[in-house]
């Protein structure tokens, strides 16, 4: 399906529509926007995906966000489209950033669909991302859990002793 991009003559925003689109309203400023043959521009969802994953990568989550979401209406089955939502939500500008994030990426539903459509390729990639941070949090959890277990023994340690210098004390008395 082809896309045609348009300039609101209101707000200037750029507008992605299909093509035979006769009038639609600006996602901007809300006015009624009618398609001019002098104004387009033909866009193909794989020009869009590309414009997403730039404005990713200049830090402007909102906007990707947007284009995305014009590319997910084109093409609904892309798992690249995903990624890119998925990116935009954990504000990372590429995907080999990924595996720095915080929590697991299985929870949120754009790692989930990006999986789904994903090919082989990308597939490996999300899955490889998604189990270092697994490791990463349980590596994490083990190491709380050692110096809980650590402090643990020293306050036993150190109770431990002080009952042995009262067992001593109370010798002494008697």
């Amino acid at each position: 399906m082809e896309i045609i991009t348009i300039e609101c003559p209101k707000c200037k925003g750029e507008l992605h529509v299909k093509a035979g689109t006769e009038k639609l309203f600006c996602m901007y400023c809300r006015s009624e926007v009618r398609v001019q043959q002098e104004n387009i521009r033909v866009v193909n969802s794989a020009s869009l995906l590309t414009r997403g994953f730039l404005l990713l990568e200049y830090s402007d989550w909102q906007k990707a966000e947007e284009v995305f979401e014009q590319v997910a209406n084109i093409e609904p089955e892309n798992g690249k489209v995903y990624l890119g939502k998925l990116l935009a939500e954990l504000k990372l500008d590429k995907e080999e950033n990924l595996s720095y994030h915080y929590s697991l990426l299985s929870e949120y539903i754009n790692y989930q669909k990006a999986l789904r459509f994903a090919d082989t390729s990308l597939k490996k990639k999300l899955e490889n991302h998604n189990e270092v941070i697994r490791q990463r949090i349980l590596n994490s959890r083990k190491s709380e859990l050692e110096r809980f277990s650590t402090e643990q023994k020293r306050i036993i340690d150190a109770e431990q002793g002080s009952k042995n210098v009262d067992c001593r004390l109370s010798l002494k008395i008697f």
